[in-house]
């Protein structure tokens, strides 16, 4: 009977996490894939843009590689008019005039952005499915004044 009951329980975990995995890829799988329009200005509305995003991460900003907060099952990203909106583990808004700091970061794995505020003691980093996406905010940042550090990897 104790035999019985620990295989019902284990196939039952292992059909809720295939589950769940299964969800968590595929929505990772359309983020890739969705491409945003290269002109975020002109299709702006009062709403803001959304941009697909697969994971944020939010830290110490002397400690910028060590992340104390991540979010890949709901992370935001929404650009406004005269700000941005960001979830990682709550939503918090930051004008484009507060950002100390925007470093991007590419590679054959990921696409980065790392936005360090002047009055926050925290940074907040977006990891998006494609480059094109990466370059289309980076294209939009640059219209609001804000553009990557020397550091950054282009």
């Amino acid at each position: 009977m104790a035999i019985e009951t620990l295989i019902i329980s284990v196939v039952a975990v292992i059909i809720v996490g295939s589950a769940f995995s299964f969800f968590v890829l595929g929505r990772k799988r359309k983020a890739t894939r969705k491409i945003i329009s290269n002109d975020i200005v002109r299709t702006m509305s009062s709403d803001g843009v959304e941009i697909p995003i697969l994971e944020s991460f939010s830290g110490i900003k002397g400690l910028a590689p060590l992340a104390f907060g991540g979010n890949n099952l709901n992370p935001k990203l929404i650009l406004y008019e005269d700000h941005l909106e960001y979830k990682v583990l709550v939503r918090k808004q930051a004008y484009y005039s507060d950002i100390e700091n925007l470093r991007s970061f590419r590679s054959r794995y990921y696409n980065k952005l790392r936005f360090t505020f002047n009055n926050r003691s925290s940074y907040f980093t977006a990891v998006f499915g494609n480059e094109e996406t990466l370059q289309t905010v980076l294209n939009f940042l640059n219209t609001k004044g804000v553009r990557p550090d020397e550091k950054s990897r282009y």
